[in-house]
């Protein structure tokens, strides 16, 4: 699980009691679950600036 801040609004994710934290593997900023948009079938979550999936 990924730690720091989100990028879109600036909320404390991933750690103990924090909301999950997903990051880009291709321009490295963070999102919280809420900000990151979903997709397809399963529901994949998408980096909002680059369109790459998101990792846990």
């Amino acid at each position: 699980m990924a730690k720091g801040f989100c990028s879109s609004c600036n909320q404390q994710v991933g750690g103990f009691g924090k909301p999950r934290g997903l990051k880009c593997p291709s321009c490295g900023k963070m999102y919280c679950q809420s900000c990151s948009p979903q997709r397809g079938l399963i529901k994949s979550s998408y980096c909002p600036s680059c369109g790459v999936k998101l990792l846990k």
